[in-house]
């Protein structure tokens, strides 16, 4: 009786200690919550992380640094290790478009982390990049063992032949300008062209004081480093006259600009280009801009992607709040209108919609932004949105 008795207390301690262990398991299995940190760069003299989990400021200071920007949404997500840690995704240097998205964190163990993305690979470059996402999740995680599990999709083919990248720098004014100049001939080569050329010719008018019609077109020869140059050379000139009169009341003070016209999308049907930068023309506060444009390869022609509805306005206006970090501001219309820019396929194939400062609200708003899929708006696609798009 004592032996069937002892038997009988072992199997229910053995049964009770199974279902304390499944429960904890239970409990502690699932997604884990995670804040994405915005505005940070890898260092350039660093390794990159031995691991992806990241428990110390000291740690995390010696990885990466702040890229902080004018406007709203430009200071780096704050970090408080006393309550979090950091997961970090960080991908070699590469001269290819690439996105990190589809981040998942889960508990897949006892004191295991499973951290999943994909990475989507496409077109070649004339410039290099350092791919990264970071993430803060709970302090508890600190100690745990983290399996990085990526998918790599490769999602463009592209010419790289057929471009000259040209990086020029002039310290003395403060000039840095990133072209991604097309060398090829016909209708294609010479959309592309005049697009870049449009964009410069807008930029120096602002430092020039002159109309558009007088510094456009370029009509030198087709040749990349000459076509930069020459906007280069016009720029700094007039920096020289604004400067001189400035230095009047205050010689700290001179302009600035940085300016990229770059090919952020290329795959067998399409060609993205988008023109960055930031001006500073010695007044309060400087100002950044950003113009794309999608372009048929077949017919060399810029295409429109998306049609303008109530519905998609309605979208717009969700996804930028969504995205956006808004705090107590708003915007001064809702929903918000269609961009001055015509919404363009973005680095990352998908559909970007920008607005320009003060477009749609006060300049703490930066350049609020958002992105979708073609699919998320396959409502609204053009006849050629629709053909290109997919």
């Amino acid at each position: 009786m004592n032996k069937i008795v002892s038997t009988m207390l072992a199997m229910l301690l053995m049964l009770a200690s199974f279902s304390t262990t499944a429960s904890a398991a239970k409990k502690n299995s699932g997604s884990v919550a995670y804040t994405v940190l915005n505005n940070y760069y890898h260092n350039n003299n660093a390794p990159l992380p031995s691991s992806p989990l990241i428990t110390t400021q000291k740690e995390f200071d010696e990885q990466f640094g702040t890229a902080a920007y004018m406007g709203k949404g430009g200071l780096p997500t704050k970090v408080n290790f006393k309550r979090q840690a950091v997961l970090a995704i960080v991908l070699p240097l590469t001269n290819k478009t690439t996105v990190i998205d589809s981040v998942s964190v889960k508990v897949t163990g006892a004191n295991q982390l499973t951290l999943a993305y994909t990475v989507h690979e496409g077109g070649e470059r004339g410039y290099t990049t350092q791919p990264m996402q970071l993430m803060a999740i709970d302090k508890k995680y600190g100690k745990y063992q983290v399996k990085v599990v990526p998918t790599v999709v490769k999602d463009v083919l592209v010419n790289t032949e057929k471009y000259d990248f040209v990086s020029y720098v002039d310290n003395r004014h403060s000039i840095h300008l990133n072209v991604d100049y097309p060398t090829e001939n016909g209708v294609l080569g010479d959309s592309l062209r005049q697009f870049i050329n449009n964009r410069l010719a807008n930029v120096a008018s602002v430092y020039t004081y002159q109309s558009m019609s007088k510094i456009f077109p370029y009509k030198g020869k087709n040749d990349s480093k000459s076509f930069v140059q020459y906007y280069a050379d016009l720029v700094a000139d007039s920096m020289d006259v604004i400067d001189k009169e400035v230095r009047k009341f205050n010689d700290a003070v001179h302009c600035a600009l940085e300016a990229s016209v770059k090919r952020v999308y290329e795959d067998e049907k399409i060609v993205g280009y988008e023109a960055d930068g930031y001006m500073y023309m010695c007044g309060a506060h400087g100002e950044s801009f950003c113009y794309g444009a999608t372009f048929d390869k077949a017919t060399g022609k810029q295409v429109k992607i998306v049609n303008e509805s109530p519905k998609l306005l309605q979208l717009v206006t969700e996804r930028l709040r969504r995205d956006w970090n808004m705090q107590d501001l708003h915007f001064e219309k809702e929903p918000v209108p269609m961009p001055q820019v015509c919404p363009y396929i973005s680095a990352d194939g998908k559909i970007k919609f920008i607005y320009q400062p003060y477009e749609i609200g006060a300049g703490a708003l930066g350049m609020p932004t958002c992105s979708f899929y073609p699919y998320e708006l396959e409502d609204y696609l053009t006849t050629e949105g629709k053909k290109l798009a997919y």
